[in-house]
């Protein structure tokens, strides 16, 4: 996955795109930016797989009651010592320049990324494919790429029944609104106000709302995600949630950012590893018949072979830069910023 294809989707053994348009159309989607966020469940083991500044928490019950987030995962940005120790490493002679404000050479946010191609691809192919394709230039003092990677940050949880409760993935855009605490808060209040997430007899102890309930909303919605979204776009504001959810784009990313929200509920009360209680006693997941446990091995060399045509799509948008005919600013025309 790492080092794929630019589209897995595209039939590596079909002739190579020869026009510019073509040749755009296949490197932009390696051109925008995606981080990924994979969770996977096995009996009480919890695997989680990060690659960017998405997040994944764990919404625990502690003896007494109270609430506890449990990240699972770190931000992969400058802001985390790991990953700016790890760029710092892997680019020791520009430590004046590798990160800047906060950023990847003064533009990127995370530091691990599917795409964000132009933080990756080698110095002499970025001077030629991005003028043509994105009409930028690669980022200022781009000396020895790639200064992002899509390998995966992997962790490992062992699920305590009775205590371990729900997990939470999102985005960055909820985290940019909402603490892990936060975010935990508002998962327990919405299934406290709906009563679901263990037997009526049990326990609660403290009330985790009682200097949120002014702030967050909890009884508005009927699933979990939505619920956290609303509160993290305004919560009891609704004032402010209907002005932010009506700026039109591309204004509102000066506001708000995008946010995608899961919300997965452990059940410790059956032998099922997949959950059966949901709200209102009704189930959250069918349980699945005739499944193989595990997952099934796959033999990567059945795979096609990669066949890669970043050089000779940037021969051909230099050679129609030296004519003059590519309709762009190209590497020997003007470009511009």
């Amino acid at each position: 996955i790492v080092n794929g294809g630019i589209d897995v989707d595209v039939d590596v053994a079909a002739p190579a795109a020869s026009t510019a348009d073509a040749i755009r159309a296949h490197l932009r989607p390696a051109i925008a930016g995606s981080c990924a966020l994979l969770a996977y469940f096995h009996h009480d083991d919890l695997y989680v797989a990060c690659t960017g500044d998405s997040r994944a928490v764990i919404g625990r019950r502690k003896a007494d009651g109270l609430w506890e987030p449990i990240d699972l995962s770190v931000d992969q940005t400058v802001k985390n010592p790991a990953e700016y120790s790890r760029l710092l490493d892997e680019h020791p002679a520009e430590s004046d320049s590798v990160v800047v404000k906060g950023r990847v050479l003064g533009g990127l946010m995370p530091t691990r990324a599917f795409g964000d191609a132009r933080y990756k691809w080698p110095s002499q192919l970025s001077q030629i494919l991005l003028p043509n394709v994105t009409n930028r230039n690669p980022p200022k003092n781009y000396l020895t790429p790639p200064y992002v990677t899509a390998t995966p940050v992997v962790t490992h949880y062992k699920i305590t029944p009775s205590r371990d409760l729900f997990l939470v993935l999102a985005t960055d855009g909820l985290y940019d609104e909402l603490s892990s605490q936060e975010v935990v808060t508002v998962v327990s209040g919405f299934l406290q106000h709906h009563g679901v997430a263990a037997a009526p007899s049990v326990d609660w102890g403290p009330n985790p709302l009682v200097d949120h309930k002014a702030v967050f909303a909890f009884t508005k919605d009927s699933n979990a995600a939505t619920c956290l979204i609303r509160n993290a776009l305004g919560g009891a504001n609704e004032d402010k949630m209907k002005k932010l959810l009506g700026i039109p784009p591309p204004y509102s990313r000066r506001f708000r950012d995008d946010i995608t929200a899961k919300v997965i509920f452990f059940d410790h009360n059956t032998d099922n590893s997949v959950g059966a209680v949901g709200l209102n006693k009704e189930p959250l997941v069918t349980q699945a018949t005739n499944v193989i446990e595990g997952l099934p091995p796959v033999d990567v060399n059945l795979a096609s072979a990669k066949q890669h045509r970043l050089q000779s799509w940037a021969s051909y948008f230099k050679k129609m830069d030296g004519s003059g005919s590519s309709g762009g600013s190209g590497l020997f025309g003007k470009s511009k910023l």
